[in-house]
């Protein structure tokens, strides 16, 4: 009788240990899954930070004209919205553009 209250003792101590010890595991992977997630997340933002232009474009006669909100510098030309857009893009490959909607809907492009 000592013997199977000693082996059900061992048992619930050892499902004990093994329930806290699967719970202590699970929070240390959500942690790290989450520090990780956080990394990936900034390391995205700062990309995408690093990539983006703001432009303003203005319109003349028929042609759009683009330039870098920041320092006025002019960027491309275009007749059409695609034509800039393709401009943009062949000279600026790795870069993202971004207008403001105001500025669009004022130059007819919105």
């Amino acid at each position: 009788m000592d013997l199977l209250l000693h082996l059900f003792y061992m048992a619930v101590v050892f499902a004990i240990g093994f329930i806290w010890g699967w719970r202590e595991r699970e929070n240390f992977a959500s942690k790290k899954i989450d520090a990780l997630l956080m990394h990936i997340d900034s390391s995205v933002h700062e990309r995408l930070e690093e990539s983006r232009i703001d432009i303003k474009i203005e319109k003349h006669k028929d042609v759009y004209y683009a330039y870098d909100k920041d320092n006025n510098t002019f960027m491309a030309q275009g007749s059409t919205k695609k034509e800039l857009e393709e401009v943009l893009a062949s000279k600026y490959s790795d870069k993202r553009f971004f207008a403001d909607r105001d500025n669009l809907k004022e130059v007819g492009l919105q």
